[in-house]
């Protein structure tokens, strides 16, 4: 119950931008990260409906949930030979025809490791779209970004349930779009959309405590600044700790950081 209501007031205090759960149908218990390797989340079906899938089902019953991202693990409950993000039985039939989700539905990156490897780049985006996939990512490698495009237009003219199956996701997206509020926004990059999201992190803070006084950070010049970052700690708290230091600047962290 108490994260069904967090999930709700979550999806409630959006700032106009559409909300995204993530990763279908969950990660609780998940110790593989899917950028090295593929996860399986062993629970049983009764557990990931109580607990994995309850904020999803409260959001959907709320109307509050336009948009899911899909999980790159594995599902023995559910698929036993695909994961979510590659599963019709997860997006199609658990998703679409069980929980009733109208909305889009968008895959996590495919070059991570648990899908690219096991599946290659075009294997995974016929595999995805013919799953219930809408929105395809692929994030880092233009090149790659190319090649889904080409491929799955290739599908799309030769196999008419692919073709089907795209219509069907251009509609999801065009709703998606419609539903979105707010903007324009800037364009990517430029001094107006760097204002923007400097604006924007600075509200993402929160202080838990500033007993010192030492907050906003007043750094001189040629000082170094240590971030401990807990490297993808949703996948399990066996992951690596990666240190990083950097010269933080003016430009980066607005005035409030000299």
């Amino acid at each position: 119950q108490g994260i069904e209501t967090l999930s709700l007031r979550m999806a409630r205090h959006s700032e106009n931008a559409l909300a995204a759960a993530k990763h279908f149908p969950g990660n609780s218990v998940t110790d593989t990260d899917p950028h090295r390797g593929l996860p399986v989340v062993g629970k049983a079906l009764r557990a990931l409906w109580a607990e994995d899938l309850a904020p999803y089902r409260a959001l959907m019953r709320a109307g509050l949930l336009p948009a899911v991202l899909t999980s790159h693990a594995m599902y023995p409950a559910l698929d036993r030979r695909m994961p979510a993000t590659l599963s019709a039985a997860v997006l199609t039939g658990l998703l679409r025809r069980r929980l009733g989700f109208r909305g889009a539905v968008l895959s996590d990156d495919l070059e991570m490791a648990a899908i690219e490897r096991r599946h290659g780049l075009e294997g995974a985006v016929g595999l995805a779209v013919r799953a219930g996939v809408d929105l395809v990512m692929i994030c880092h490698t233009y090149d790659k970004m190319r090649r889904g495009i080409a491929h799955l237009r290739e599908l799309a003219s030769r196999d008419p349930a692919v073709a089907r199956r795209v219509r069907e996701s251009a509609g999801r997206v065009a709703a998606l779009k419609r539903r979105a509020r707010g903007g324009p926004f800037p364009p990517l990059r430029s001094p107006a959309a760097q204002r923007l999201a400097a604006a924007q992190a600075r509200r993402a803070f929160t202080v838990i405590r500033n007993g010192a006084g030492l907050l906003p950070l007043r750094l001189a010049p040629a000082s170094r600044l240590v971030v401990v970052d807990p490297l993808h700690t949703m996948y399990g708290w066996n992951q690596p700790v990666r240190l990083g230091a950097a010269a933080p600047r003016s430009s980066q962290f607005g005035s409030g950081f000299q």
